[in-house]
């Protein structure tokens, strides 16, 4: 039987490798932050430190510079004429000053009284509304929420920026072609979601992590024969299960831990979105020792494209979530229009924090899910009409290049559900990671006593 197995799992990993395309691992990444810290939270801290920094920058030049004679003479000139009317005013106040009859004092004796009990009433209300804010602020530290997410999202992006991003964009320049500014891109700290894409065999640092790391290949055997996992000992369960514990146990000062600890979190958060990819947990296979088709890779549909995305197979169809996402070019739109997409995704389901609780000893569990789901996809997709002719006279293992006839389109029905399922899947990866991360903070900046 280990026989069939290396024959299986050689045949397995020599077909295209794919995944969710990295773009898709981005926006996971960023559900996880607003699950952290919200975006409009995000938004009022830049909008607060732009200012501060404006202002500063401001006064620090005026200081430095002190300012030409001229607009220095200019600004005395406007103080004393402020000053000037300032007592021009008070002198007309005092001229026109009318004497209060009794009855007129008493009135206005009366409103002042009204006012100090007002304005007691509203000190009082302030300073419950004060009270509250304080619970509001230690609830929320506690619970890891707003003054705990600006440290956890800090915390994420200083680990980032430990890590080697030259020898990354390095490696990205040489071996990519695309127009995409992917080197931009990867620069960023967000951009860390797509290095295990495009660093597949081994880092600077020695950790080897190949293509087998993204998937957890289950055998789904056509003539009922018992499933098999192809890779049992190094596969995306254990790749999550090295970087949860490094990120949580490996600690102590040094460049070196902390590269290492940049490199884990990227797999990290890449792992956590291939796990929900259903693509990644399966293999058709005809039957036992016979050719698998890699996921999907090999199960062929009518090919489409859009900017830098295309697929011809259903493993990519699902890679690149329809085509549903925006297609970026440039690190601005990367920005931009991939926080849009999170958000949208996240309102579809009318911000229910699906996942969110999601321990690392559930991710056998999770892998299960994701094969059972792949295998309905396929069961659905193979009774359909133009596949049942065309699967017939184009067996699993049948290249590209040796197809006969076309590859049919799957229905819009089709087409509906997967992408359903696939944004349904992608909010859930981005709040599972999310408590990961928080659990990771947590063991890295353990609360202190009160």
């Amino acid at each position: 039987m280990k026989g069939c197995v290396a024959v299986l799992l050689l045949l397995a990993l020599a077909g295209t490798v794919s995944s969710w395309h990295w773009q898709i691992h981005v926006i996971i990444y960023l559900i996880a932050r607003n699950a952290i810290l919200p975006f409009s939270e995000v938004d009022e801290r830049e909008k607060y430190v732009k200012n501060k920094v404006s202002e500063f920058c401001k006064r620090r030049i005026g200081e430095i510079t002190g300012g030409s004679k001229k607009e220095q003479k200019k600004g005395e000139e406007q103080e004393q004429k402020t000053k000037k009317d300032k007592k021009d005013k008070k002198d007309r106040k005092d001229k026109t000053k009318k004497i209060l009859t009794p009855e007129e004092q008493a009135k206005k004796d009366a409103a002042l009284e009204l006012y100090k009990k007002v304005k007691e009433q509203v000190d009082k209300e302030a300073e419950t509304e004060k009270i509250n804010r304080r619970k509001f602020y230690v609830d929320n530290v506690v619970n890891g929420g707003i003054q705990q997410g600006f440290r956890i999202l800090d915390y994420l992006d200083d680990l980032a920026s430990q890590g080697r991003f030259k020898y990354y964009l390095e490696k990205v320049e040489k071996e990519t072609n695309e127009e995409l500014n992917i080197k931009d891109i990867l620069s960023h700290p967000i951009g860390m979601a797509g290095w295990p894409d495009h660093v597949s065999i081994k880092d600077p640092c020695g950790f080897k992590y190949e293509q087998r790391s993204h998937y957890y290949d289950q055998t789904y055997n056509k003539d009922g024969s018992n499933t098999e996992v192809l890779n049992p000992f190094f596969n995306v369960i254990t790749t999550l299960e090295d970087a949860y514990k490094t990120l949580v146990l490996y600690n102590g000062p040094g460049d070196e831990i902390s590269e290492r600890k940049a490199h884990m979190l990227s797999y990290l958060i890449h792992m956590m979105g291939d796990i929900h990819q259903p693509f990644h947990m399966i293999t058709r296979c005809e039957s036992k020792c016979l050719i698998c088709d890699n996921g999907g890779n090999g199960f062929f549909i009518e090919g489409k494209s859009s900017g830098s995305r295309k697929y011809n197979c259903l493993h990519q169809l699902w890679g690149h979530a329809m085509l549903y996402f925006h297609d970026t070019r440039g690190v601005h739109e990367f920005l931009v229009r991939y926080r849009q997409d999170a958000e949208k995704v996240i309102n579809e389901f009318h911000g229910a924090r699906l996942g969110e609780g999601f321990k690392i000893t559930e991710l056998k569990a999770l892998a299960d899910d994701m094969f059972k789901s792949a295998r309905d996809m396929y069961d659905r997709l193979e009774k359909e009409k133009d596949f049942e002719k065309f699967l017939k006279e184009n067996p699993i293992g049948t290249a590209f290049k040796n197809l006969k006839g076309t590859p049919p389109t799957p229905s819009p029905a089709y087409i509906e559900k997967a992408l359903e399922a696939s944004k349904f899947l992608i909010v859930t990866a981005g709040y599972s990671l999310s408590s990961l991360l928080k659990e990771i903070y947590i063991a890295n900046h353990p609360p202190s006593n009160p």
